[in-house]
């Protein structure tokens, strides 16, 4: 599988086998599936999928100068899933853009040791996503894997999940010693999520929200203390009823409505973060 690609021969050894996207695949509901796939068609439309693999403008300005911009998806791309990642919404959200925005070789790594069971759901998502490149890896071989995508061309590392501090930090410290032209997204660190509006009013299906999210606290307000979402901080989302629209905080990102709450998208991360660009400015050409 890696035969022609920028990611080492050697993380071959480490696939997840088929066998066991198939297990997960079938140990996830039909009706949860059903769920999966909606959240990867809504990343399609709002997203859409890249048609140009590169691309050119050429510009000469009447003030005397000519500028040359291009523009391709980057070479590679890595996500970086914490051992015990449960959400398979948020996973696929990940994962997507760097699909739609053409990346030719998008790897999954999560790092577990051998034999650690998968949440039923990530892996089951990534099946739907077609994504087949999917490897564990112990902590230890992360700072090899690392070193050896050094000078791989243009890449983005995405981190999902509580991962070690200093392996966290190495990510970091690898991007930043190959930038510009690797970078890296964290998943931001919460542990919340907030449902909004009175309890007999409110269509939202938090039995759903507690199986796309089993790692995030659920905190319930009504309409008349949602300021406390905004004083509290440091939730993910809000899900609630669409009046609420137009006073969620503007520190929350992403607000959940009634037959939404299986689907996810981080509205940070769009296919634009995955290009690699290049301006040239001369006098002529």
């Amino acid at each position: 599988m890696f035969d022609e690609s920028p990611f080492p021969d050697w993380l071959g050894t480490f696939l997840v086998p088929d066998e066991e996207f198939g297990e997960a695949y079938e140990s996830t509901t039909p009706e949860r599936r059903a769920w999966l796939k909606t959240c990867i068609a809504r990343l399609h439309v709002l997203h859409g999928a890249a048609g140009m693999t590169w691309g050119r403008a050429e510009k000469q300005w009447r003030q005397g100068f000519v500028s040359v911009a291009e523009i391709r998806p980057v070479e590679w791309t890595i996500v970086f899933l914490a051992g015990e990642y449960a959400s398979g919404p948020r996973s696929v959200a990940a994962l997507m853009p760097a699909l739609l925005a053409g990346v030719a070789n998008v790897l999954v790594v999560r790092i577990a040791d051998e034999g650690a069971p998968w949440a039923a759901p990530v892996l089951a998502g990534f099946e739907l996503a077609g994504q087949e490149a999917v490897v564990n890896l112990a902590a230890d071989r992360m700072p090899v894997l690392l070193s050896e995508m050094a000078n791989k061309g243009s890449g983005r590392c995405l981190v999902l999940g509580k991962i070690d501090e200093a392996l966290k930090a190495a990510v970091a410290r690898f991007a930043l010693d190959c930038s510009p032209h690797v970078a890296c997204w964290f998943e931001p660190v919460s542990g919340s999520l907030a449902i909004a509006g009175a309890e007999d009013a409110c269509d939202i299906d938090e039995d759903l929200l507690s199986w796309a999210h089993p790692d995030l606290q659920i905190v319930r307000y009504d309409g008349e203390n949602l300021e406390m979402v905004q004083e509290e901080g440091g939730f993910l989302a809000l899900a609630g009823t669409p009046d609420l629209v137009d006073i969620v905080p503007d520190s929350i990102p992403l607000m959940l409505g009634p037959g939404q709450e299986g689907c996810w998208i981080w509205p940070e991360l769009e296919p634009q973060f995955f290009m690699q660009r290049r301006l040239s400015l001369m006098t002529e050409m």
